[in-house]
This record gives structure tokens, C-alpha cells and sequence, in this order.
């Protein structure tokens, strides 16, 4: 899957437009989708690089996101419950 269907699936099962998920806003309701996305253009084959360039981020963006999908969402109960919805949809198609 590319990164643009990733984002764009992401989008449709969260709730948040595109253009949110690429904009600048950190509210919690935008970055943990965001986040997610990012993760999963990762575990496609990107570079941090290539992922943040999606989002107009750089690579330290990258590897918090990536930090936060592995330590602080088991711990946050609505964020693992995105997570686990988003990873559903994927792993379904």
C-alpha cells in the first residue's frame, strides 16, 4: 500500500480530514491518527525521512510518533483503541 492510500485510509477510519492529518495542529483529536499513519507508512519500507516529508515533518517527528505508538498508547485506553481499530481496517483489506 502506499503512503498516500495509508494516509488516506487512516483519514477515512478516524474521522480526520487529510489536510488535518498534514497540518500543523497538535491536538490530541489530529496527532494520535497522525501518529498512527506515520507508523504504518514505516512499516511499509519509508525512511523517517520519506514518512515526515508526507506530513511536512522532519525525522525526529518521525521517531516520536514511533516512540508513542509503541509506549504511550498501550498505557492511554482511547489511544489503543484507535490504534487497534486502524490496525483492524488494515489487516481486514
Amino acid at each position: 500500500m502506499t503512503p498516500t492510500a495509508i494516509i488516506k485510509k487512516v483519514s477515512k477510519i478516524s474521522g480526520i480530514p487529510i489536510k488535518e492529518l498534514k497540518s500543523e495542529k497538535k491536538t490530541r483529536r489530529i496527532v494520535q491518527p497522525r501518529q498512527i499513519a506515520m507508523v504504518l507508512i514505516r512499516k511499509s519500507g519509508k525512511s523517517q525521512e520519506i514518512t515526515g516529508a508526507y506530513f511536512n515533518k522532519d525525522h525526529s517527528t518521525v521517531s516520536h510518533a514511533e516512540w508513542c505508538v509503541n509506549v504511550i498508547a498501550p498505557a492511554n485506553k482511547d489511544f489503543m483503541e484507535l490504534l487497534e481499530k486502524i490496525n483492524s481496517e488494515f489487516e481486514s483489506n
